[in-house]
């Protein structure tokens, strides 16, 4: 729903910048001393004076490779008999082993990045100098999936203590058939699960919305209504401003049905909901104008009913679409504008979009996920990626903590 902002292509004036800028205590100093004068062109002196320096700094990566540490484990002979061996530490259990902060990097290359299995055992190969299976990424995702357990379930606790949480669901293809990857998010806190079925019956087995008594954020699925009991809920606005225009284009283009006299009843919708949005963005404490509000809501309710009575709509199942559009608007008008009376409530669920968007990525990487195990392993992580970047923890770092045992997990 973007529209041109009429700037020029690249930075802008008020743009801050991100210019590399030098550090005051560099890791490694170098001196290069001149040998001749660009003036007479004789050789310099070696007691020259110095006369100053000027400084040049490159900031570069070292050579990355794999630290090999070997612990040997003592036997000691006991005056039994008995060869008694120290016990090997943590993560040192088999001959050879990867370390958990290689197995973060492959992690989040793999589910991070969206890389394939072989290319991102490539990558490691290549970055870390560390031969790596297709099998052993794999492990990897199953290993930190195991670690982060306790994780999702502290999560949903979380989420059920939310003002406001956003809700929303894509189809993914699992195993050639559709499932459906069920997100239920804030700012602060994102849970994803993955399910074979889409509507109320999944959302309760995923066990957060029909316990949640706040205020939801979603579109106009009806399985939404058939589950829990919240305080209110409110209609993605973005859904309806992108259902409007679709019949706003329909009209303009076919100016037959655009009755009375090239009236468009979805652009007059639409218009109104921009303006309710607008002076609601343009408040200090988020609430719309009381006047703004009742008479814009007053336009969106008379236009939708308007419509609905079928005078300015085609024949046909197209013509019934907008119908029941515009019987959803007048009936849910509320819903709709929840936002402008509660500065909590955002107009949109565009955050949940968001969130989902990562499971297009990975499918158009991969295809598809190929079995329901490696689907589960996918939603749990990204849940845990998206919630720790919201609170600000570099994605590395949480994951080498999983690995380690040492989980990050949110608090209230």
């Amino acid at each position: 729903m973007r529209e041109r902002s009429g700037r020029r292509p690249g930075g802008q004036e008020d743009h801050p910048g991100s210019t590399l800028m030098r550090v005051d205590c560099p890791d490694r100093v170098l001196e290069h001393w001149p040998s001749r004068c660009v003036k007479c062109r004789e050789d310099l002196p070696a007691d020259a004076p110095l006369m100053g320096w000027r400084t040049r700094q490159v900031f570069e990566l070292p050579r990355i490779r794999a630290v090999v540490t070997e612990h040997r484990l003592a036997g000691v002979g006991c005056g039994c008999g008995k060869t008694v061996w120290a016990d090997p530490p943590a993560g040192a259990s088999a001959p050879a082993s990867y370390g958990p902060r290689l197995r973060s990097a492959v992690a989040y290359l793999y589910q991070g990045q969206f890389l394939s299995k072989k290319r991102t055992a490539e990558a490691a190969a290549g970055l870390f100098g560390v031969a790596l299976s297709d099998g052993s990424v794999a492990n990897f995702q199953q290993m930190v999936h195991d670690k982060l357990e306790g994780f999702e379930a502290k999560a949903k606790k979380l989420a059920l203590k939310s003002d406001v949480l956003g809700a929303d669901e894509t189809g993914v293809r699992v195993c050639g058939a559709t499932a459906w990857l069920h997100v239920i998010r804030d700012e602060k806190v994102t849970v994803m699960q993955v399910h074979a079925k889409r509507g109320s019956e999944a959302m309760r087995q995923i066990g957060v919305l029909d316990k949640y008594g706040g205020i939801l954020v979603r579109d106009a699925l009806a399985s939404y209504d058939a589950i829990g009991q919240r305080e209110a809920d409110q209609l993605c606005g973005a859904h309806l401003a992108r259902e409007l225009t679709a019949v706003d284009e329909f009209l303009t283009a076919h100016r037959e049905y655009a009755e009375p006299h090239g009236w468009s009843w979805a652009e007059q919708a639409l218009t109104a909901l921009w303006d309710i949005k607008h002076a609601r963005d343009q408040t200090k404490d988020g609430i719309c104008p009381a006047d703004v509000l009742t008479k814009n809501r007053e336009l969106i309710v008379s236009a939708g009913l308007i419509a609905a009575r079928g005078g300015c709509s085609p024949p046909g199942a197209l013509g019934g679409k907008h119908r029941a559009l515009a019987r959803r608007i007048t009936k849910r008008i509320d819903q709709y504008l929840l936002f402008a009376t509660n500065p909590k409530v955002p107009f949109d669920n565009n955050g949940s979009e968001r969130d989902l968007r990562m499971a297009k990525v990975r499918i158009k990487v991969s295809g598809c996920l190929r079995t329901m195990q490696g689907a589960e392993q996918f939603a749990r992580m990204r849940s845990y990626l998206s919630t720790t970047a919201k609170n600000g923890i570099d994605n590395l770092d949480a994951l080498t903590r999983a690995f380690t045992g040492n989980t990050w997990l949110p608090t209230t």
